[in-house]
């Protein structure tokens, strides 16, 4: 459950109708690398 609500609260509260599209993309890519990141980061704290 406190991961359900963790994933809401990343949840953009404003629509993405309102942003311009240029905005939403890098959004999206800053969020993509952002994972792709932190999954890297988990693995390196796991093989210690």
């Amino acid at each position: 459950m406190k991961l359900k609500n963790k994933f809401c609260k990343t949840k953009p509260i404003a629509p993405p109708q309102k942003r311009p599209f240029g905005n939403l993309n890098k959004n999206k890519n800053l969020k993509k690398l952002k994972s792709v990141f932190t999954i890297k980061l988990k693995g390196l704290d796991f093989s210690k």
